[in-house]
């Protein structure tokens, strides 16, 4: 992901050629994330480096947020 704004399912980047692709495979990755506590990279986020997820309910959200 480039940014932790872009955490929410249905945010993918507009000129993604695949968009219903990416967000199955986006959905997935992301579960699998938060189920083995990745810590994921963000290359292009001005206030983070990486982060954490935790379930919240039925989405997923920041739980940590790492400065590398």
């Amino acid at each position: 992901m480039p940014t932790a704004s872009h955490l929410p399912l249905p945010y993918i980047m507009s000129y993604d050629l695949y968009p219903l692709t990416t967000l199955e495979e986006k959905r997935q990755f992301l579960n699998q994330a938060c189920e083995e506590d990745w810590i994921i990279a963000l290359e292009h986020d001005p206030k983070c480096e990486a982060i954490r997820l935790q379930k919240i309910k039925q989405s997923l959200d920041v739980r940590e947020t790492l400065r590398i």
